[in-house]
């Protein structure tokens, strides 16, 4: 611009002027914050994505949770209750359920499934826990933050830290987390039911020591979730009475089966289904027995439904004194049960 510009053309470039030093100004403070920002330490802001949560834990391609590093496997849900043990990072691990705020992970161990405690959730790789099934804490209340229990030096303090099937026979073990030792006959209630003693051999159980008994009678069928009450000795004295209860799911670790064994026309005539328990222990419960024309008809001509207790190995005859001089070349003859999750769906069918 000279002098001899005309006066509009003077005011358009103090326009221009102004505007550039404008973008100008506004690009420095955008410099500045990017700078601030990246020399803050990495520390987070109200941007910063809250991690999403999924019901199922995330695992790196085994397809089983692992371990951040080694850990305290511990009877309760908290860092003030006793260390079961010390878990190694390569220790297998199956969840069972979190607690109640999700800080807190249930977990078995796969190799040695009389250790089940809790861990704390970051201790798990990547593993989300809403979704998973909350399980109560087998023991009493918790101090507060940053004290320690004070326990009476000659008085135990027994909990049930962990309930699973072994050759799905309940089994439950029992810890003793106070400072004295555990004398004299323990029983447990089963959702209420009637106690039932445990077999412990007779030896006292020591202070920071768990012991692992079969629950008599008590049979594991489905998954299912069960209450369980410890009873001791009503001469023991306990340095918490109230923690003696626990609550959680479990499940068969082996497969529970139903068989159709046999069909056979008895001499009076009767069609007569024989049917084979194949599981490992005694299964309870009701059992469907259908009879029906073989293709292309499939018209039904009998149904039982039968509530029976059978004994591993044995058998139990299904009568159907309404079928008689059955042509078992054109029957076909299905059974199914809720008792049980059947293993083997191919033996549930005759003939095959």
């Amino acid at each position: 611009m000279n002098l001899e510009d005309p006066v509009e053309e003077q005011r358009r470039y103090r326009v221009e002027l102004v505007v550039l030093a404008a973008i100008v100004a506004v690009a420095v403070v955008a410099l500045i914050a990017t700078v601030i920002v990246r020399t803050s330490g990495g520390q987070a802001t109200d941007a910063d994505p809250t991690p999403a949560l999924t019901a199922t834990p995330q695992v790196d391609g085994s397809g089983e949770p692992r371990l951040a590093g080694p850990t305290d496997l511990r009877s309760g849900p908290a860092d003030n209750v006793a260390i079961v043990t010390r878990l190694a990072q390569t220790d297998a691990i199956r969840i069972v359920g979190r607690s109640e705020s999700g800080d807190w992970l249930a977990v078995a161990v796969i190799d040695r499934p009389q250790l089940v405690g809790w861990v704390r959730a970051d201790a798990i790789l990547d593993v989300q826990v809403v979704g998973l099934p909350v399980v109560a804490a087998p023991g009493g209340s918790t101090l507060p933050p940053g004290t320690s229990p004070t326990l009476t030096p000659d008085l135990p303090d027994l909990v049930i830290s962990g309930a699973f099937a072994v050759g799905n026979i309940l089994h439950i073990e029992i810890y003793n987390q106070g400072a004295g030792d555990a004398m004299g006959e323990l029983a447990v209630a089963v959702n209420g039911g009637q106690p039932q003693a445990l077999d412990l051999k007779g030896v006292p159980l020591h202070p920071g020591q768990a012991a692992l008994a079969a629950v008599p009678g008590e049979y594991v069928q489905l998954r299912t979730a069960i209450a369980l009450l410890l009873l001791p000795d009503p001469e023991l004295e306990e340095e918490d009475h109230e923690n003696n209860g626990w609550s959680g799911v479990i499940e068969p670790d082996q497969p529970n089966d139903m068989e159709i064994t046999a069909a056979r026309v008895a001499d009076d005539g009767a069609l007569v289904v024989t049917v084979r328990n194949n599981s490992p222990i005694p299964i309870t419960g009701s059992l469907t027995v259908s009879v029906r024309e073989a293709l292309p008809s499939t018209r039904l001509l009998g149904r039982h439904v039968e509530a029976h207790t059978i004994a591993a190995g044995d058998e139990v005859d299904i009568t159907f004194p309404e079928i008689t001089d059955a042509d078992l070349s054109r029957t076909t003859i299905s059974i199914s049960t809720t008792a049980i999750d059947d293993a083997t769906l191919q033996n549930n069918s005759y003939p095959r």
